[in-house]
C-alpha cells in the first residue's frame, strides 16, 4: 500500500503547478506523508483498537515500500524523458 501511495504522491508533487517548493522536493515530501500515515496507523493499533499490536518493524516496512514507490516513480520518469 505505502509503495503505491508514494509512487502516487511523487506523480502528484511533480506534476503539480502552483508550489514549486512540492515539485522540487516531491521525494521527501512523499517519504515523510508515508512515514506519517504508517506511524499514525501503528499508534492507533497500540492505543486506540487493543486487539491490534502495533509493531515498529511494520514501520519500517511501510517505509521500505514508499522507497520502492518513489524509485519505481523515478525509473518510470526516466523512461519516459527518454521516450
Amino acid at each position: 500500500m505505502h509503495f503505491v501511495l508514494a509512487f502516487l504522491l511523487s506523480a502528484w508533487f511533480k506534476n503539480q503547478k502552483q508550489f514549486t517548493g512540492l515539485k522540487r522536493n516531491a521525494f521527501i515530501y512523499a517519504v515523510f506523508i508515508c512515514a506519517a500515515y504508517g506511524g499514525t496507523m501503528e499508534l492507533l493499533q497500540k492505543y486506540i483498537f487493543t486487539s491490534r499490536s502495533a509493531e515498529w518493524g511494520d514501520e519500517a516496512a511501510n517505509i521500505v515500500g514508499a522507497l520502492f514507490g518513489i524509485w519505481a516513480f523515478y525509473l518510470f520518469q526516466k523512461r519516459k524523458i527518454s521516450q
